[in-house]
């Protein structure tokens, strides 16, 4: 067949049909967002939604739930390897520069990168993620089964002697270390000075007079528990009926603990000890908002849903019903979220944490999921006085280095 200048147009007036119905089809698609536990976020993220429906009533969304952080992760690289991966996601925020160094997140750009300014999601100098909330590790307290002052400890040594004085050894205390990411395990050794990962970020740093007073706080724990394990969820139990005294945990489950503490017993909460020599800091937990398509049109579009999310209402739910510290409220520069932070009950319990914020660490391996359960493994063992702090902190060493 001849090719002839009719022939040619006819091809591209084909072509352009094509190009704009694909470009229809995907406008048509609703933006897909993955994030965990829909039991905390539906109605938050519904509040958010409703906004968005009101002013832009064509943009649809879609969201995928999972049970954690975790499993966002790994459904999310997933589905993107079989052509259907999100377009937003909710990560944990020690995640957010794994996701940029793979190229799986997208910087923000224009009016989006202006909107916020944190050192959480921001990776040499261009911010890829948002926080969307926020957690400190903190201390709490029933005041009805310990003796003594009312004094808040402001030590481990203080907060173990606390917790001493309670009716019996299993009833005592518990640190929550089984926490996604490694997370309270990084915060403690950040919390005297050490540090999780080197400066370029290449090999873990934590095999240190830090990282080995850590152990030995935690060994502590297990000492007064005379062994007597808990898991995580038993130890929430334990601490909301009024059975354990002295429960190491985040400030995500403050509003379920002030609700379960009502009749039942006097809840105090502390701050997490802070060593006091300049290098004490403490990595947040929670999630950051990340766009994740690699369409323009889309990215636009996953912006807008993003920014319904970080509206003031949203905010204000995520600080009322969740006991997370909404992202705004720490790096926002709206002024009413931020007072009503500051007017929450127990905020003197977080502001010392809030004050030293640094990054949340990921182990430098290919698969940090791994080096995590052999974190929690290790640590499990130490509770279950079946090594001392020294062999814990060397076997988790090693795994991880191996991971």
């Amino acid at each position: 067949m001849p090719i002839t200048r009719r022939s040619i147009l006819a091809a591209a007036a084909l072509s352009a049909t094509a190009i704009a119905t694909k470009a229809m089809a995907a406008s048509n698609t609703p933006i897909r967002l993955t994030a965990d536990t829909a039991a905390l976020y539906r109605n938050i993220f519904a509040i958010g939604l409703a906004g968005l429906a009101r002013t832009d009533p064509a943009l649809r969304v879609e969201i995928a739930w999972t049970r954690d952080y975790t499993e966002t992760l790994q459904q999310s690289l997933r589905d993107k390897l079989v052509g259907n991966g999100p377009d937003i996601g909710l990560h944990a925020h020690n995640n957010i520069a794994m996701l940029a160094r793979r190229g799986d997140v997208v910087a923000l750009a224009g009016a989006a990168s202006d909107h916020i300014a944190s050192p959480i999601g921001r990776i040499e100098g261009r911010q890829f993620g948002i926080p969307f909330t926020c957690s400190v590790p903190v201390v709490y307290i029933n005041r009805s089964l310990v003796a003594g002052s009312d004094r808040q400890p402001a030590s481990w040594d203080d907060v173990l002697a606390l917790a001493a004085t309670s009716p019996s050894p299993s009833r005592s205390a518990f640190f929550n270390f089984a926490t996604d990411g490694s997370w309270t395990f990084m915060a403690l050794i950040e919390s005297l000075g050490g540090r999780i990962v080197d400066g370029p970020g290449t090999d873990i740093a934590f095999n240190t007079a830090e990282g080995l007073e850590a152990m030995e706080i935690l060994g502590a724990f297990a000492k007064l528990r005379k062994g007597d394990m808990l898991t995580a969820s038993q130890a929430r139990q334990a601490f909301s009926s009024g059975a354990l005294a002295v429960h190491v945990d985040t400030t995500s489950r403050l509003r379920f603990f002030e609700e379960q503490a009502k009749g039942k017993f006097d809840l105090d909460v502390a701050p997490f000890p802070l060593k006091n020599n300049g290098q004490a800091r403490i990595p947040p937990s929670g999630g950051s908002l990340a766009i994740m398509t690699a369409e323009p049109s889309r990215q636009t579009d996953a912006w807008r849903i993003i920014r319904s999310l970080l509206s003031r209402e949203v905010q204000m739910e995520i600080m009322n019903k969740t006991g997370f510290i909404p992202g705004l409220a720490v790096f926002g520069s709206d002024p009413t979220v931020k007072a009503a932070l500051a007017a929450t009950p127990h905020f003197q319990a977080i502001a010392p944490s809030l004050a030293v914020l640094g990054p949340w660490a990921s182990f430098p391996v290919d698969n940090p999921a791994r080096a995590d359960k052999a974190v929690q493994d290790a640590l499990a063992d130490q509770a279950a006085l079946k090594t001392t702090a020294k062999q814990t902190l060397s076997r988790i060493v090693t795994a991880v280095r191996n991971g």
